[in-house]
């Protein structure tokens, strides 16, 4: 029976990648557009067993490095689109869009950082990767540090983008929290196109028709994936799992975050005091970032971040520590 339920779930994975999108959950008024694909990459579907259908791209290559790509609040797996330029094809690359959002399946519950995390050893099993790389943005990268610590031996690497270890008392989740119930549902595109747009500091030049982008995907989300995943991020404390990520883990934030403060994210350090910090802001130019950097970096900063995410990360794969000399003769 226990062969015949590893045979089942396998060839779920295999059909899912090319079912058709989901169902989006009733009561949502804007229809999900898959957007461009970029050249070298597929749009897929997989149903998992926590019941849920996830869009996601992947872009496939030889080897067993395998990098997930997790986007944060009213976003898809675009997001990350302007770093897929510079990722290194050492990588094998999966971009999941996450519940709620896009063209994946938006219950009407099942949106806590467990929830998620849930979602993701699920995607990992079916898609029968044993370890893998993390990187994370917003809700993503909690999501990201959460499994990190739940599944330690499945985490080589995790990278943080704009997030923290708490979100208990953060001003800016209980401002957005408390504005919410006056809003329409779907949620209009002058209220999400204000919070796309805070996310950027306004030194780098992120082109229009990204930012575009980026909102007409932030309004098909129902308001009630915002609402859950806000409650529960203003609950929720990871300072107590910590300890038990063992994976190398890189810390990336900007100097004008208006979601998450220079202190939330050092508060990783604490407890994790051997990660990796990269601290965006204007005239740091040993990192190559020339102006400030806001909640949402890695789009505003796409080439020099995953230079900095894969300095951390790939070198320890590409460059294996010497061997140690011979003995001296006698």
């Amino acid at each position: 029976m226990k062969l015949l339920s590893v045979v089942v779930l396998f060839c779920v994975a295999s059909f899912a990648q090319v079912l058709s999108p989901p169902l989006r959950g009733e009561g949502v008024l804007v229809e999900a557009k898959d957007p461009v694909v970029p050249t070298g990459w597929d749009s897929k579907y997989i149903d998992l067993s926590t019941g849920v259908r996830l869009n996601y791209v992947e872009r496939q290559v030889k080897g067993d490095q395998f990098l997930i790509l997790l986007h944060g609040g009213l976003t898809t797996w675009t997001w990350w689109q302007r770093n897929f330029p510079y990722l290194s094809t050492k990588w094998h690359v999966y971009a999941i869009t996450q519940r709620g959002n896009g063209l994946s399946s938006a219950p009407a519950t099942g949106y806590t950082i467990n929830d998620l995390t849930s979602d993701l050893l699920s995607f990992m099993d079916l898609n029968k990767i044993s370890q893998v790389a993390l990187l994370g943005h917003s809700i993503g990268g909690v999501v990201a540090a959460n499994f990190a610590a739940k599944y330690p031996s499945r985490v080589k690497h995790v990278g943080l983008v704009g997030c923290a270890a708490s979100g208990v008392g953060n001003p800016t989740i209980s401002y957005v929290l408390s504005n919410l119930p006056y809003l329409p549902d779907p949620l209009p595109t002058s209220f999400t196109s204000g919070i796309i747009s805070s996310m950027f500091a306004g030194d780098a030049t992120v082109p229009a028709d990204f930012t575009g982008l980026l909102v007409a995907e932030s309004v098909v989300a129902p308001k009630h994936v915002l609402v859950d995943e806000l409650t529960d991020l203003s609950t929720a404390d990871l300072t107590s799992l910590l300890p038990s990520i063992k994976a190398n883990t890189v810390l990336f934030y900007g100097d004008t975050d208006g979601f998450f403060s220079k202190e939330d994210t050092l508060r990783f350090i604490d407890y994790l005091p051997k990660a990796t910090v990269f601290y965006y802001h204007r005239g740091y130019t040993g990192q190559g970032v020339p102006g400030h950097a806001g909640h949402g970096l890695n789009v505003e900063w796409p080439q020099q971040f995953v230079q900095n995410w894969e300095d951390s990360t790939l070198s320890a794969i590409t460059c294996p520590p010497p061997p140690p000399p011979p003995p001296c003769p006698k």
